[in-house]
């Protein structure tokens, strides 16, 4: 019965820990999904985890400003009740390496359109 009351005690400090995680302005998406993995880990060795949903969730409401763009794309083309965690990230990542590489090109117009699902297609 103690030893209940402390695991839940410990699954409860573990959720406002993932709940308060913030992306800091010069953290990687790599950096900031292992600090998330971290305490995943945490959580299954206590017997517990959020669902995928959940987790992707939480990481689109509290990533940085520049992800806007492919998030809204993201939850545009996907569900994301059904979207892997892991997936989600490799989005974010390839986003992140895409726009590191447009640094370097000669390329300075920098503007995005989004398009709408119908636009898309007939394009």
């Amino acid at each position: 019965m103690e030893e209940e009351r402390v695991k839940d005690g410990r699954l409860h400090t573990l959720k406002s820990e993932f709940d308060n995680l913030k992306m800091k302005d010069e953290e990687s998406i790599d950096g900031y999904a292992g600090n998330l993995m971290g305490i995943l880990g945490r959580y299954a060795n206590l017997g517990g985890s959020p669902d995928d949903a959940t987790l992707v969730k939480n990481m689109f409401d509290i990533m940085l400003d520049q992800y806007i763009n492919v998030i809204i794309g993201i939850e545009q083309f996907y569900d994301l009740k059904k979207l892997a965690f892991d997936e989600a990230v490799g989005r974010l990542k390839t986003y992140e390496e895409r726009t590191r590489q447009g640094g370097n090109s000669s390329r300075s117009d920098t503007r995005q359109v989004l398009l709408t699902q119908a636009e898309w297609e007939t394009r």
